[in-house]
């Protein structure tokens, strides 16, 4: 399966890559272990890095996958996303359109770096 899983920064972060086309059903599966994860370990927010998905899907379906991963974590966290590089434009609006449709805090970024870096705020874990 073309997606990886760790816990960073204290166990307090859920990092997710993937890369390649997922199936819905690796998708879902990955979903369910990242919420595994949140529960064992009682992470605080997830990172999302999606940079080397193929982009196979409408945005419309692009965006039921993100629906489905808030409602699989049954409660609001912070959710950094570092999109797909071949999204075109309409991903982007329905991606936009979707975060100010659901609890959780969600930042969109270019690199992992500046991902943590705001999850590390929102947690209040900087310096």
């Amino acid at each position: 399966m073309p997606v990886r899983l760790e816990l960073l920064r204290n166990n307090t972060i859920i990092a997710m890559t993937s890369s390649g086309d997922l199936t819905r059903a690796e998708t879902l599966f990955t979903y369910q272990k990242v919420r595994e994860l949140m529960i064992a370990n009682d992470a605080q927010s997830v990172l999302i890095d999606a940079r080397d998905i193929e982009v196979v899907s409408t945005p419309e379906f692009a965006m039921e996958y993100v629906e489905a991963f808030v409602d699989i974590l049954e409660r609001p966290l912070p959710i950094a996303f570092i999109p797909p590089v071949g999204w075109s434009d309409d991903h982007y609006s329905a991606g936009w359109q979707m975060t100010q449709n659901v609890a959780n805090e969600t930042g969109v970024f270019k690199t992992p770096e500046l991902a943590l870096d705001w999850l590390e705020i929102k947690l209040g874990n900087c310096a």
